[in-house]
């Protein structure tokens, strides 16, 4: 994964962030934009079945290896507002801290949060893999029968709780297989 040392969120109205994201795109050569996305798994006529879902509506991130002045994300009609924050040091926009952080990890995973894996051993869930095993937010529950966990997912003063599949896993005779209810 490519550090970017200019990292910024903007709003839009739910609906029109891959819109968005093609304005930003054509706007900014240099810059990779990202509409996270993620997987969940949903039973349907009892089959597990992916379907794919923004991560956080209404939110695109801006990765730039340049300083990009605000004004020129407004020139995008779709843009609400820049993310910002009130102390100073962070006039210029760019995200710090756990909103540095999670937008890192969208980016580690390309924008696309696919289903993670998790082992059943007894009652302990441990991730074995995916993009959740190195989540550092907060795991809110877990439904081990709905295949998923509540994360909370914030950036500046917005927080989601986003239910994100886990393909859960068992040890069965020292082998990993699929977890059945």
């Amino acid at each position: 994964m490519q550090g970017y040392p200019y990292v910024y969120c903007a709003s839009c109205d739910a609906g029109s962030e891959s819109a968005l994201k093609s304005d930003l795109e054509r706007q900014l050569h240099n810059a990779r934009v990202l509409f996270p996305m993620f997987d969940r798994e949903e039973l349907k006529n009892g089959a597990w079945i992916v379907k794919t879902r923004p991560l956080l509506p209404g939110y695109v991130f801006i990765y730039s290896e340049t300083h990009i002045e605000p004004h020129t994300f407004y020139r995008c009609q779709r843009v609400n507002r820049l993310l910002g924050y009130a102390e100073p040091a962070h006039s210029e926009y760019t995200l710090s801290g756990g909103d540095l952080d999670f937008a890192q990890w969208v980016l580690s995973h390309d924008g696309h949060i696919g289903v993670s894996r998790a082992m059943l051993v007894g009652d302990k869930t441990t991730i074995i893999d995916g993009p959740l095993k190195r989540y550092e937010g907060e795991i809110l529950k877990i439904d081990r029968r709905r295949r998923s966990a509540l994360v909370a997912v914030s950036v500046g003063e917005m927080t989601k709780n986003v239910w994100l599949s886990f393909h859960w896993m068992t040890l069965k005779e020292g082998v990993l297989v699929d977890w059945e209810r």
